[in-house]
């Protein structure tokens, strides 16, 4: 009885461990998949306790391309828009990934749309990914209530 108790434990540890939110999303929307010319994703930034670290990569088959001048655009669940063109370094590598940005605290908890449009059109690209990772706000001790 001692042994199903102490089995039945671990099963119920290990099922709440298994339930527990991942830490990073990734998502790749194909070529085909661009609406209205732009790589749209839904990007969730629903809880207050993380920071989000927001990374794009691609595939592109063998190019003498060395850069990609890319158009983002980021939408607020409450709608405002928020517009920048950065570059995206490619090596010509199977698949090329860079981090666009770091510690990202949205200014709006919630759903942001982010769509990214490519400045030049690559016959030989396959699509554009996102991988959005969480990671902790450490906060700061409150020394102000002591």
């Amino acid at each position: 009885m001692k042994r199903l108790c102490l089995l039945f434990a671990a099963l119920a540890s290990i099922s709440v461990i298994s339930c527990s939110e991942p830490l990073t999303d990734e998502v790749f929307v194909r070529k085909d998949q661009k609406v209205n010319g732009a790589y749209e994703f839904a990007v969730d930034m629903t809880k207050g306790e993380y920071s989000y670290d927001l990374s794009f990569y691609t595939v592109i088959d063998g190019t003498g391309v060395t850069e990609l001048p890319l158009n983002i655009e980021f939408i607020s669940p409450s709608g405002t828009r928020y517009a920048e063109r950065v570059s995206m370094e490619v090596s010509g590598m199977t698949v090329d990934m860079q981090l666009y940005r770091s510690s990202l605290v949205p200014v709006e908890y919630g759903i942001w749309t982010l769509r990214v449009i490519p400045m030049m059109d690559i016959e030989q690209m396959r699509g554009l990914g996102l991988i959005c990772e969480k990671k902790v706000i450490k906060k700061k001790w409150d020394t102000a209530n002591l």
